[in-house]
């Protein structure tokens, strides 16, 4: 019961703290934890309570038997709707397998006609011990062993899936995780594409990934990429590096033909390599800031190319607050790179 009990608890709680009045960090790991753990919760609780259903008839039968130490049970039967005949076809089938396993055997029609307790007669009935018998037999075949089969494999298969509990190790907070505990920096490989970042936008995106990758990252930018030259050369990336970067800029049109090219040759330079695409949308934004149809339009677009190469985008404005796109950023580099490969 303590089992059920902290599972009832843990579930009253965590979408309480999941839903607000605590910190958004809490809030969060309340509900990545129920999303991992539910089915092991689950598992946990139906074990309890096959277990809880097995106690309960063998809490009845021993019931039953240290009663009849003590006490002379009779055997009786009564019914309003039900004649003999009746009574005994339902009685027979319930009771025949315990019966035959016992080596009881079962009264006829007329003698369980006899042991019909009447209003206002009385009837002495018949030795209850066969039937005491009997109804432990029926309660062990029907719920006990049954019962006790489905907690054992409940509780064998969630014993399975706590040493084998799945975490993504691959997404970007556990890879932070671990550099923090190896003491090694993130090392990303920035490869700009038709446009030459500026400045503050290098420090924009230094900022962006040092929020989704950890305090120590370091940026190594590759010579900018010209539009309709990314056939000229292959794209290089450091065997070192821990992630890859593709810089786009939102004023241009995205093209399957040729930043989707170039994406698919980054990611085939370095296919186990994180692989995240930022567009940054400072220049546009500035331009159409008059025109907010023309700039959610644009954002569309590039989304829409991003879901066609199989990668998700992150749009952000890298001379503005670039920090609060991390988590797009930590999206994108949580999707499998071989997703880009595929034209």
């Amino acid at each position: 019961m303590r089992a059920t009990e902290a599972l009832l608890r843990s579930r009253r709680w965590l979408p309480r703290v999941a839903s607000g009045g605590s910190a958004p960090a809490l809030r969060e790991f309340a509900r990545l934890w129920l999303e991992r753990s539910r089915k092991l919760a689950a598992l946990r609780a139906e074990a309890v309570l096959h277990a809880g259903a097995a106690a309960l008839a063998l809490g009845l039968i021993a019931g039953m038997y240290a009663r009849g130490l003590v006490l002379d049970y009779r055997a009786v039967w009564e019914s309003t709707l039900l004649g003999p005949d009746a009574a005994h076809a339902v009685v027979t089938p319930v009771f025949g397998p315990a019966a035959r396993l016992a080596g009881i055997a079962l009264p006829d029609a007329a003698a369980f006609a006899s042991m019909r307790a009447t209003h206002g007669s009385a009837v002495a009935g018949a030795p209850a011990a066969p039937w005491l018998h009997l109804i432990a037999l029926t309660l062990a075949g029907v719920v006990v062993l049954p019962r006790t089969m489905l907690a054992l494999g409940c509780a064998a298969i969630a014993m399975w899936k706590t040493r084998r509990f799945a975490l993504p190790l691959e997404q970007p907070y556990f890879q932070r995780l671990l550099r923090a505990r190896k003491g090694g920096p993130a090392r990303v490989s920035v490869h700009p594409y038709g446009s030459v970042p500026t400045p503050q936008a290098t420090l924009g995106l230094q900022a962006l990934l040092a929020a989704a990758l950890g305090p120590r990252v370091a940026l190594e930018f590759a010579a900018t990429v010209g539009f309709g030259r990314e056939d000229d050369a292959a794209p290089v990336v450091d065997g070192e590096c821990t992630h890859v970067v593709a810089l786009f800029d939102l004023g241009a049109t995205p093209e399957l033909e040729n930043q989707g090219r170039f994406a698919r040759a980054l990611v085939a330079a370095a296919p186990a390599t994180p692989f995240a695409v930022v567009v940054d949308a400072t220049a546009f934004v500035r331009r159409f800031a008059s025109v907010g149809e023309r700039v959610g339009e644009r954002r569309e677009a590039w989304r829409a190319w991003g879901a066609a190469i199989g990668c998700a985008t992150a749009i952000v404005e890298l001379e503005g607050d670039a920090a609060v796109a991390a988590l797009e950023v930590e999206t994108a580099f949580a999707s499998p790179p071989a997703a880009v490969i595929a034209p």
